[in-house]
């Protein structure tokens, strides 16, 4: 579970692999938390990037088993 520590409005989510491979990508809107589909993603480290017009977010991911 990712959380904005607001409500976002419109935003773009998308996790890259280490390897700069796009894995994910997600519209939200008006969400303040979201959960991401890491069942499907093979364990190790990734990067998130949360954008919403204005701002930018990046953050670690990190997928264990």
């Amino acid at each position: 579970r990712v959380e904005f520590g607001e409500v976002l409005s419109r935003a773009q989510v998308r996790l890259f692999g280490i390897d700069g491979r796009l894995m994910v990508q997600l519209s939200v809107e008006n969400e303040q938390q979201i959960r991401l589909p890491l069942a499907l993603l093979a364990p190790g480290m990734y990067v998130l990037h949360v954008t919403d017009g204005q701002r930018r977010w990046t953050d670690k991911v990190v997928v264990g088993r």
